[in-house]
């Protein structure tokens, strides 16, 4: 089974921010159409980083999760130096 997620995520200071993508299985993350993160194949739960200088705006960010098997396991979390680890809130995406 495939899924996926389209928004744009409102960035508001310009800044190096981490991006941090845990599944299951096949999952990727792409921002602004780059694919920055993948985790492809069946496994364990695992979690990828990846950090990118983002300016402030808008960034479109897309999640692509590849259900092979097992549980359904995914989790989108982002830092910043002004941000400590969270889940990306709803405050600052827009779902397309």
């Amino acid at each position: 089974m495939n899924r996926y997620f389209n928004a744009d995520l409102n960035i508001t200071k310009e800044a190096n921010y981490k991006f941090y993508l845990a599944s299951d299985d096949g999952s990727r993350l792409f921002i602004d159409g780059k694919r920055f993160i993948d985790n492809d194949s069946a496994h364990g739960t695992v979690e990828k980083t990846v950090t990118v200088n983002l300016g402030a705006g808008k960034h479109e960010i897309k999640v692509e999760y590849f259900q092979i098997g097992g549980g359904a396991i995914l989790k989108l979390y982002y830092s910043s130096p002004d941000i400590e680890k969270q889940e990306i809130p709803a405050s600052v995406l827009f779902l397309k």
